[in-house]
């Protein structure tokens, strides 16, 4: 089965915004990037049986909950707290953790999608996960979150209103998130370094879109790199109150009409006197679909991972090299990798030339005015990651 990796955005930002000025409309008659070896997925034929539940469950849970002690109303002890990361006082579901569990059981991941069976050819609804460490996985959430929630979240405010969940984020741009596919492709990393997961322990968020304006830049922003090769990490965020509710789910890409969008049970952190901190973390990982994160004691079966990683051996053998990335935004903006390198590479392979009266110099020198602007309005500070 051919695979094709072209955006880390969910379904609800994976939409193209229309362009007025984007990068590539300096360059003559030049298609979209991300319109070449491009691939349909099936939309259903997912497994789902009370019985494979049933054994997820014994698989991966124990009386105490993952290992760790859960109190006599669900929340996970201190013991979980620990190992994952959290303040001391941190009360998270069992629930949420079940939810990240068949989550990842379920919705086609990157493992899951590229396996085969004897049903329907797809993996969907099977184990590819040995073992998943949910502390590990919530500890690398939680550094984020601890990130682009700051300023609003803080130490002692136990409740927080709807005013507050107004000044949340809209989304952010971030640096150092490995995502093993990005990395092969791009030729930083191994086929035996392959594992199908993401690493995001020494992620840094590197700016932050207070404003729907600033989400919006981002958005034609990430759209025009795109275009030219360029890869963004980061995710833009919806905190509205409708995010705090059981039924409101952010669709993950192409499965969301299948009913496999993350879904964690949003009334047990419900108070009367306003929102939980823990409610609005929870929210964040429904905004980021709660997908087990490659460390800890985390491992996929050796079947999943020799499948994956011959599917993502074919894959790059099969994409043209224009559809190839070669830089990240914060390599570009920082000046470790040349735009005009890049640029030149991307007429070359298309065989262009630019339009009249442009220089390779003046595109560049024009996109990197454009990168700074936008950089110097919503950059944050970087502190070490702890």
């Amino acid at each position: 089965m051919k695979v094709s990796y072209n955006s880390i955005l969910t379904k609800q930002h994976y939409q193209k915004h229309t362009k007025s000025e984007g990068f590539a409309n300096f360059l003559p008659n030049t298609p979209n990037i991300n319109s070449i070896s491009q691939v349909t997925i099936p939309k259903n034929d997912f497994v789902s049986s009370s019985s494979i539940d049933s054994l997820y469950q014994a698989k991966f849970t124990s009386q105490e909950g993952y290992g760790y002690s859960v109190d006599a109303k669900g929340f996970m002890g201190a013991d979980f707290n620990k190992a994952a990361g959290l303040p001391q006082d941190f009360k998270i579901h069992k629930s949420t953790l079940d939810a990240i569990v068949l989550h990842n059981q379920k919705h086609p991941n990157s493992i899951n999608f590229s396996m085969e069976t004897k049903k329907d050819n797809q993996l969907f609804g099977e184990d590819s996960f040995a073992n998943i460490d949910l502390a590990d996985t919530i500890k690398q959430y939680y550094k984020i979150f601890d990130q682009i929630s700051a300023g609003v979240i803080s130490k002692g405010k136990e409740f927080y209103s709807n005013e507050d969940l107004a000044k949340m984020p809209k989304g952010y741009f971030s640096k150092d998130k490995k995502m093993d596919h990005f990395e092969y492709l791009m030729g930083r990393m191994t086929s035996d370094e392959l594992d199908g997961l993401t690493d995001r322990s020494n992620e840094k968020v590197t700016h932050i879109f207070r404003t729907a304006q600033d989400a919006e830049d981002a958005h034609k922003l990430w759209d025009d790199l795109s275009d030219i090769n360029v890869e963004v990490n980061g995710n833009f965020l919806d905190f509205s109150p409708e995010v705090m509710t059981t039924e409101h789910t952010i669709p993950y890409m192409w499965v969301s009409s299948a009913g496999y969008d993350f879904k964690p049970d949003m009334s047990v952190y419900d108070n009367e006197q306003g929102y939980t901190k823990e409610q609005i973390f929870v929210a964040f990982l429904k905004n980021e679909q709660g997908l087990v994160l490659q460390g800890g004691t985390t491992r996929i079966t050796d079947e999943a991972r020799n499948v994956y990683r011959d599917t993502l051996i074919l894959t790059k053998q099969d994409r043209s090299e224009i559809g190839i990335p070669k830089a990240y935004y914060d390599e570009i903006l920082s000046g470790k990798k040349d735009l005009k390198d890049i640029l030149a590479r991307i007429l070359k392979l298309r065989n262009l030339e630019l339009k009249k009266d442009h220089t390779l110099e003046g595109l560049a020198s024009k996109i990197m005015d454009v990168l700074k602007e936008f950089d110097e309005r919503t950059k944050v500070s970087l502190k070490p990651i702890k």
